[in-house]
């Protein structure tokens, strides 16, 4: 794939069986199609995607095709989040109460080497369902474990999904594809339908105790708006709980997991981050919301962790929903496609010394973070009417965890392992870093 960017460096269509296949390999491709021609690439795929066909229905905003329903289901979404209250003071608080649990698991370890990723994911994990169903998980909770392993379950069965769609006879086979799949059916519903039904039960109008209260809320406000048109039902809300925590915990624990082994790799970096933190965190060690602006070198540095490693290496497919054209190049209806994000964070037309790690590039000469959207080049959250809806909480999400941990502790490798290459990744449509481990030495 890449010695084909290098030869396409804008535009490569691909043929495949399940149709053709354009993937953008430039920045100037990507925001000509997810910006200025962003109803002509919003689609999605979705049917061409098993399982995720039969796990979503299409009924989620994730993966739903473009349209009217579509647009009713970001509505709603954003109108819950904002109910919610991303970045008020109980949703920070309940954040806070995941992180003293997370800080106390790592000081436990007292010194020992230890794998950071598997507290990350539950942390990650807890946060997300607590602010989904007011329920806080323990480590030790069943139910905690059933949701990552759903979570895992549906990452591993997406990735060996485009060979069940070259030979679709499998899908009938008693395989142990098939098995895993229906057992993952059965357990969507048992967490995600059976929260659902609690919620429509105990759902008081005007009283908005988590996302999954402000999409009820929010579904019956709209509903009224939109009485002449075709706004689905209220069990879709399901499918858009389970975006929360699929979508929400998948791409953050990921982005975590990276960033602790670049740190503990580049310990002058690390170091210059915690210098950042001791000014501005107070005496509680616990950061606010507000902190977060004030962090200008760790958002440079997080986003110089997400340029580089570029671990959604290709944004989710767009699909084609007229007859359209990209740099030139004509794009017929229904087409898939995809953009290449890890050539176009390579691309050396749009970076200074791309394979150099330098998060100074994301400052300006008085050392301000000078913003998400400065670099068209740099989209880790897609751009246009397809670009993540939930990013703003996620981002808090991330900035709090990181820099409370990074406060508390230093974080060097274990001796007893080889030194981890950057380069060396567990492939897939999220790039892990091969199992490392780390010691927290306590600093505060």
């Amino acid at each position: 794939m890449t010695a084909l960017s290098e030869k396409y460096p804008h535009v490569l269509k691909l043929k495949f069986p399940i149709g053709n296949v354009v993937i953008l390999n430039s920045p100037e491709a990507a925001e000509e199609a997810l910006v200025t021609k962003k109803i002509d690439f919003a689609g999605r795929p979705i049917q061409d995607f098993y399982p995720s066909d039969l796990v979503l229905e299409g009924r989620d905003i994730v993966s739903a095709d473009y349209g009217q329903l579509l647009m009713f289901r970001l509505k709603i979404f954003k109108s819950a989040l904002h109910a919610f209250g991303e970045g008020a003071r109980e949703v920070e608080d309940r954040l806070h109460g995941t992180i003293k649990v997370l800080l106390k698991q790592i000081e436990e370890m007292e010194g020992r080497p230890f794998r950071s990723r598997t507290y990350i994911a539950a942390a990650i994990t807890i946060q997300l369902w607590e602010w989904l169903s007011s329920t806080r998980l323990s480590y030790s909770d069943p139910k905690l474990h059933k949701i990552m392993d759903y979570n895992d379950t549906f990452v591993n069965l997406a990735s060996q999904g485009s060979f069940i769609q070259l030979f679709p006879l499998l899908r009938y086979l008693p395989t142990e594809f098939s098995r895993r799949l229906k057992e993952l059916l059965k357990t969507r519903d048992e967490l995600f339908g059976e929260l659902l039904e609690h919620h429509k039960k105990t759902f008081q109008n005007g009283v908005v105790r988590d996302i999954t209260d402000g999409l009820l809320e929010a579904y019956e406000n709209e509903k009224e708006k939109h009485a002449s048109k075709d706004v689905g039902c209220n069990d879709d809300i399901k499918y858009m709980m389970m975006d929360v925590i699929t979508a929400g915990s998948d791409t953050s624990i990921s982005l975590t997991d990276w960033f602790i082994l670049h740190m503990a790799l580049k310990e002058d970096i690390q170091e210059k981050v915690q210098q950042e933190l001791d000014k501005c965190i107070d005496g509680n060690g616990l950061p606010h919301f507000d902190d977060v602006k004030n962090l200008s070198y760790l958002h440079a540095v997080v986003c110089e962790v997400m340029r580089t490693t570029a671990f959604v290496p290709f944004l989710l497919p767009h699909r084609t929903t007229r007859d359209t054209s990209v740099m030139g190049y004509p794009v017929p209806k229904k087409t898939t496609v995809f953009v290449n994000q890890y050539r176009i964070h390579y691309d050396p037309k749009a970076w200074d010394e791309p394979q150099v790690f330098k998060p100074e590039r994301f400052l300006d000469g008085d050392g301000n973070f000078v913003g998400w959207n400065m670099f068209t080049a740099f989209m880790p959250f897609g751009l246009g009417r397809r670009a993540c809806p939930g990013q703003n909480l996620g981002k808090l999400q991330v900035f709090i965890i990181l820099s409370s941990l990074f406060y508390h502790f230093k974080f060097k490798l274990a001796d007893d392992q080889p030194r981890p290459n950057l380069d060396d990744d567990i492939p897939g449509a999220i790039r892990n870093p091969l199992d490392y481990k780390v010691v927290a030495i306590k600093r505060h």
